[in-house]
């Protein structure tokens, strides 16, 4: 979450980049937000289990953010997605992604 990744760039070592990007996806008239790291990634049992609550891998979390975020996103004929980024067969990273309905013109 937003407050690891703050504690995570006080740390030594290698510095993590983010990176923000959009995309509008002309053929399904749907907008999609990405959000993808050059960290760890994400563990296996997690990807599998992301969006479902209690589901954490903090000590003290609850693990209700990414379950109440996919209800929302559900509720607003949204999609989120979670995975690894690979290259090479490697794991380079993290990618959140958020794909919506462009609103109508008025």
């Amino acid at each position: 979450n937003a407050q690891d990744a703050t504690d995570a760039a006080h740390t030594k070592g290698p510095a993590s980049k983010v990176l923000v990007k959009t995309q509008w996806q002309a053929d399904r008239h749907r907008m999609r937000l990405l959000v993808m790291d050059s960290g760890a990634g994400f563990p296996d049992q997690i990807l599998k289990r992301a969006f479902e609550p209690y589901v954490t891998t903090k000590a003290k979390g609850t693990g209700l953010g990414l379950a109440v975020v996919k209800k929302i996103a559900d509720e607003h004929d949204a999609r989120i997605d979670i995975a690894n980024r690979e290259e090479h067969g490697q794991i380079v990273g993290a990618q959140v992604s958020l794909s919506f309905n462009a609103l109508p013109k008025t």
